[in-house]
């Protein structure tokens, strides 16, 4: 009946403490229009797209900084920022290759 006691009363609720393993992993895929730049006159650029594995926690921002911009520069944009809202969404950036006048050869550019 209500009011009356159940005969548990005098006991407290004892908590169990549970862990989450979190099986993700932060980073980034990405996929490219291509993976070579030409400099001159026929100046190619190649498009790279990426999106983040996990939802971050807060802003990420990822400037696009050319590692040797005597041979490749970043055209646009020299930053993306992906937010808890867009972080699986693609960003895309491209890379130009630089006329330099020097003969030499081919180099490659890893960022």
């Amino acid at each position: 009946a209500p009011g009356e006691s159940s005969g548990y009363d005098m006991y407290a609720l004892s908590f169990v403490e549970v862990e989450n393993i979190d099986d993700d992993v932060s980073g980034a895929v990405g996929t490219a229009s291509g993976s070579t730049t030409q400099e001159g006159a026929i100046a190619q650029t190649v498009k790279y797209s990426f999106f983040l594995k996990t939802e971050p926690l807060g802003d990420v921002t990822v400037s696009l900084v050319s590692p040797d911009p005597s041979e490749v520069t970043v055209t646009s944009p020299a930053a993306i920022t992906f937010t808890t809202a867009n972080w699986a969404i693609p960003a895309s950036f491209e890379l130009l290759g630089v006329q330099d006048d020097i003969d030499d050869g081919d180099v490659p550019v890893v960022f």
